[in-house]
């Protein structure tokens, strides 16, 4: 396995920020999501280590993190937002500072985003999703993981999004938040 640690070192008005570290336990290498991208109205794709996307689980409890995002069905696209990751081998760690902006609202590739709640409430807790990639699952000869071209610093793999998707495992962690907690709009 490999261990993942969410810790928060600040919250403020706008913004709960957060220090995110993985420990590669596993005989194997591992890719770690490691950086999203944001795109603006034109479709311009703007990278950032720091940025998490926000949704609301079928619970009704918020979760937050970096993942191989999943189009809804019958959903096709010709280029699917797939974040970059970072390679760990066995015995190394991966350390990552994130923000969230406050109130949290959805975040996310593929929407419409769940409508936002008339008025914010006050989450005690965070569910903490990491995706990751374990090269010892990878079929022969597969094109799982390539280098990326232009690729942030700290994360230059990028990873077939059909293979992501049938790939990826998840590193959790719960987040308590000090009293009276953080608002959110999810």
């Amino acid at each position: 396995m490999a261990s993942l640690s969410v810790t928060i070192s600040s919250l403020t008005r706008d913004a709960l920020y957060l220090d995110v570290a993985v420990v590669n336990t596993r005989p194997t290498d591992i890719y770690v999501a490691a950086v999203l991208f944001a795109t603006d109205s034109i479709g311009n794709r703007d990278r950032d280590p720091a940025l998490l996307f926000a949704a609301r689980a079928s619970s009704g409890r918020v979760i937050i993190g970096k993942w191989v995002p999943t189009p809804p069905p019958g959903r096709r696209l010709e280029s699917e937002p797939v974040p970059y990751f970072a390679k760990l081998k066995p015995g190394e760690r991966w350390e990552n500072a994130c923000g969230l902006p406050l109130p949290v609202t959805y975040f996310g590739f593929y929407g419409p985003p769940p409508d936002p709640l008339p008025e914010p409430r006050m989450l005690p807790s965070l569910g903490f999703n990491l995706g990751i990639l374990d090269s010892a699952r990878f079929p022969p000869g597969a094109g799982v993981i390539v280098p990326a071209m232009g690729a942030p610093p700290g994360a230059p793999w990028e990873c077939d999004s059909g293979f992501g998707k049938q790939l990826q495992e998840f590193l959790t962690s719960d987040i308590a938040l000090p009293a009276p907690g953080i608002p959110s709009l999810l």
